[in-house]
């Protein structure tokens, strides 16, 4: 079993929540919010609500990691004439105290920004279950890349998630790190001191993906993966998906790491389907 105390938190601390603005975007409400990290600071976040009094599902967005809170916004918005309220939220990577880069920052401080995450996204299902129309049975999560890899590890510690869709993630973070081309990593990989550097990742490998993802049961897991990624190969997705546990759904599509409309579509389908949602807009 992996382990799971590092993702612990205080489930009774006050949630915090504070609404910086609020506007209708044809018929759905965005708010702009704010609400507590359990490892300190706030937590920015687009709340996507439906009008009227539900009961709703909700589903929690984490961007991929060159992103932020805006990537899921049109697809909450889609959501939220189907049923849902959404959060779509900064990872730590996107906000002031927290650290952006390996190369650049104390070791230490990735593994505890991804730790952060993982409790970050657990106050978010509280924030959303704190809301009175939402039906805390029908919790979904997408996460894309950053938000995939990390996600995985979160289907093994939040078990009020009942849906997770995986959009290129990686099974073995550090195993990227080792080898990737990607410029940011390379960079960061060659202007290192070897030895910092393989401290980082000796930090970081307790936390890969594959070390949780077979502990996701009972939730259902959606893997979406595309045939021209230049981040994720086909021998990294196919690590993460025959790690996981059932009940497990797989697809490939044309495209690049970005993805494409069939693949938003499909998991749209798949969440109305998991989540008990109407198939077609209000």
């Amino acid at each position: 079993m992996p382990d799971i105390a590092r993702f612990e938190y205080d489930q009774h601390a006050p949630l915090e929540v504070v609404v910086a603005s609020t506007h209708n975007r044809d018929g759905v409400i965005v708010q702009d919010i704010t609400y507590a990290s359990p490892k300190g600071g706030k937590v920015p976040a687009y709340c996507i609500m439906p009008s009227g009094q539900g009961p709703f599902a909700g589903v929690i967005f984490v961007h991929w990691g060159e992103g932020d809170r805006e990537e899921f916004v049109d697809e909450a918005v889609a959501l939220a004439r189907r049923g849902v309220v959404s959060l779509c939220i900064d990872s730590p990577h996107r906000r002031p105290e927290a650290l952006r880069s390996p190369a650049y920052r104390p070791v230490e401080a990735p593994q505890e920004a991804e730790i952060q995450l993982i409790t970050d996204v657990r106050r978010g299902v509280d924030v959303l279950i704190a809301c009175q129309n939402v039906d805390p049975t029908r919790i979904g999560y997408v996460g894309h890349s950053y938000g995939a890899t990390f996600g995985g590890v979160l289907a093994a510690v939040e078990k009020r998630i009942k849906a997770f869709v995986l959009m290129a993630g990686y099974g073995s973070l550090t195993n990227s790190y080792r080898m990737t081309a990607h410029p940011l990593i390379a960079q960061a990989r060659a202007t290192t001191p070897p030895e910092i550097w393989e401290r980082f990742l000796d930090l970081m490998e307790p936390l890969d993906a594959v070390h949780y993802i077979g502990s996701a049961a009972p939730s259902a897991l959606f893997f979406q993966f595309a045939r021209h990624d230049e981040s994720v190969t086909e021998q990294e997705a196919l690590h993460y998906e025959q790690a996981a546990s059932e009940p497990k759904q797989t697809k490939w599509y044309d495209s690049g790491h970005g993805f494409n409309a069939e693949a938003r579509q499909d998991r749209a389908q798949w969440l109305c389907q998991q989540l008990e949602l109407e198939e077609q807009e209000r």
